[in-house]
Order: C-alpha cells, then structure tokens, then sequence
C-alpha cells in the first residue's frame, strides 16, 4: 500500500508508480526490476493502477559488460493471448566481438523466443516469468545454440495497447 499526497483526488489519475519487484514478490535477487504502475481511476481513499512497463536498472546492464564482449539489443514489439501490445527490448552480451550474420540471428532468436512466449501467455503470467528470470534462463540456455550468450536482461517493458483490464 502506497500513500500519494493530492489536494484533489483527482489529480491523481494518471499518475505513475514505481514499484521495486522484491516489494511484489520478496525475492530480494531481482531488485534491480522496477514495475510502472498507472493509476486510473480513484475512489474513496483507494486508487486502482494498471500496468504500464517494466524497467531494468540499467547499472546491472553495465556492470557486466568486459572489453571484448558484444553488447547488442533486441527490440520488437509482442501480443500476449488478453490483447495487451508490448514494446519489448532485451540486452545481452556475447562472449566475443561478432559478426553481423551472426547479431541477426541472436535478435531473430531472441524476438522468436519472445514472441512465441506472449502469444500463449496473459499479460500477468508473461510479466511474472520475465521478473521471476524464467524467460532470461531458457533464452540465455536456448540461444547459445546460436552463440554464447554470457548475459541477458529484459531492460525494458512498454506498454503500447492495453488489453481487457486484468
């Protein structure tokens, strides 16, 4: 439970929240996840949020970047199965400098992974496998196959259309 000051209640639509993911499920290894909430609508003294993003600090990013490595993200955009559009972007180091036949078919790998994983998903369960890690594990696993992926972050989740009120 969050307090917010208003003079107006409101004024309070549309605010947003940030939300630091172990306050939502304890697991104090994933704290470098903020959660966006957005609030919209307010009655009483309560107000109701609906998701809005994801947001990966972006020094968890850094500090594992080494001279050497490839730094390369993938952007895409993803449906879940409730109708709620995602703008995804994932960060990922490679173990060496490549070339960009093979950047292709990382990002290709990466958004196919994705893409797949939100089509059989609601917005809910897409969003606590990627703070849970789950999706970061499997693609991290799965796409060495393509090239060794020495780490991988989902940095960024945004919301583009929103789907049935979940």
């Amino acid at each position: 439970m969050y307090e917010t000051p208003a003079t107006d209640p409101s004024s309070i639509v549309g605010r947003t929240v940030e939300v630091f993911a172990p306050q939502l499920t304890g697991d104090k290894t994933r704290s470098h996840i903020k959660l966006l909430f957005r609030v919209d609508e307010v009655k009483e003294k309560s107000a109701t949020t609906q998701f809005y993003g994801l947001e990966c600090l972006p020094e968890y990013v850094y500090r594992n970047i080494r001279a050497g490595l490839q730094k390369l993200e993938a952007i895409d955009t993803v449906d879940t199965k409730d109708n709620w559009k995602l703008q995804i972007t994932a960060s990922y180091i490679l173990n060496s400098q490549v070339n960009v036949n093979i950047q292709k078919n990382s990002r290709k790998f990466i958004i196919n992974f994705l893409k797949a994983e939100a089509a059989k998903s609601t917005l809910e369960e897409f969003v606590k496998s990627v703070v849970a890690g789950a999706y970061q594990k499997k693609i991290k696993k799965d796409g060495s196959r393509v090239y060794p992926v020495r780490f991988l972050e989902i940095s960024k989740i945004e919301v583009v259309n929103s789907g049935k009120a979940s």
